[in-house]
C-alpha cells in the first residue's frame, strides 16, 4: 500500500521539474506569446519570462536568493575551529548528495556524486583539523534501482582508500535529509557524542539542522559546517551572465526553498 511519504516520493521528480527553472520562465514566454495580440500585457509577460530565465543562470541571483529565502549561517571560522578542537565529545559528520550508478571512467562503477564528494572532502579535512572522528550519512533514494550500492558504503571505501581516514560511523538506509537525522543521530548518541558538525551544502545547512534538531537530544550541540560559500569582495560583470554554475546553483536554492516549505 502506498503512503503519502512515498507517493510524495513518486512525484517529486515531476514537481520539481514544473517549479525549478528554466520551466517557470518557459511557460511565462510561451504565455507572452500566446497574448500578444493583447500587446501591453503579452510583451509584459514575455519579458518577465525572458528575465528570468536569465537571472536563472547567473550566479548574482542565486547568492540573492539564497540570502533572502535561505539565509544560511556563515562558514566555520578560524576561531571557531580553534575552539572546537579543545573540547571532548566533537564528530564530524557529513550529509551525502546522490551518487551515480555507473560511472565510465572508473570501469562502470557505483561512485560519489560531485555534491558528496565536495562534502566529504570537506569533512575529511575539518576531522583532520580538529582531530574528531568521521562519520557519513546517505542510503539511496526510494526511486533508485535496486541492488544500487547505499552512499554510505561508497564514502566509506572512499574515506579510506582515496583519503586513507576511515569512516567511524556509517549510516546506507536513509533516503531523504530527515531519515539521515532518524538514523543517525543514535549511532552518534550511542558513542557519547556532544558536539556534532553537520558537514552539507551551505543551501542545505538550514534544511539539514532543521531535521537533525527535531530528533537531538537537547544535550548535543548541532554545528553548522557548510561549504559553496562566496567570499566576500566585489561583482565582476561575469556574475550576472548565465553559466551553467548560476543555472545549478540557481535550482538548488529553490529546490532547498520548497523543502523547507514542505517540511522535507
Amino acid at each position: 500500500m502506498l503512503t503519502p511519504d512515498h507517493v510524495l516520493y513518486l512525484l517529486k521528480p515531476l514537481l520539481l521539474a514544473l517549479l525549478l527553472p528554466p520551466t517557470p520562465g518557459l511557460l511565462l514566454i510561451a504565455l507572452g506569446g500566446l497574448w500578444l495580440r493583447q500587446r501591453k500585457l503579452g510583451r509584459g509577460v514575455l519579458v518577465a519570462g525572458l528575465l528570468y530565465c536569465w537571472l536563472s543562470c547567473t550566479d548574482w541571483f542565486a547568492i540573492q536568493l539564497q540570502s533572502l529565502l535561505l539565509n544560511p549561517p556563515p562558514a566555520l571560522s578560524s576561531a571557531q575551529m580553534v575552539a572546537l578542537a579543545q573540547r571532548s565529545g566533537t564528530a564530524v559528520f557529513v550529509l551525502g548528495g546522490g551518487s551515480t550508478a555507473r560511472v565510465p571512467e572508473y570501469e562502470f562503477a557505483p561512485d560519489l556524486s560531485p555534491l558528496s564528494h565536495e562534502r566529504l572532502r570537506y569533512g575529511v579535512w575539518l576531522a583532520r583539523r580538529l582531530q574528531a572522528p568521521l562519520g557519513f550519512s546517505g542510503g539511496i533514494s526510494s526511486l533508485g534501482a535496486p541492488g544500487r550500492m547505499p552512499e554510505g558504503v561508497l564514502a566509506q571505501r572512499i574515506a579510506s582508500d582515496q583519503f586513507g581516514l576511515p569512516l567511524r560511523w556509517v549510516e546506507s538506509g536513509s533516503r531523504d535529509t530527515r531519515e539521515n537525522a532518524r538514523l543517525s543521530v543514535p549511532l552518534l548518541k550511542a558513542d557519547g557524542v556532544k558536539h556534532v558538525l553537520l558537514v552539507t551544502h551551505a543551501m542545505h545547512v538550514p534544511r539539514a539542522l532543521r531535521a537533525f534538531k527535531s530528533v537531538a537530544p537537547v544535550d548535543m550541540e548541532l554545528i553548522p559546517a557548510g561549504i559553496d560559500y562566496r567570499a566576500e569582495g566585489p561583482w565582476s560583470w561575469g556574475d550576472f551572465l548565465p553559466a551553467a554554475t548560476g543555472f545549478h546553483k540557481n535550482r538548488y536554492v529553490w529546490t532547498e526553498f520548497l523543502g523547507l516549505l514542505s517540511g522535507h
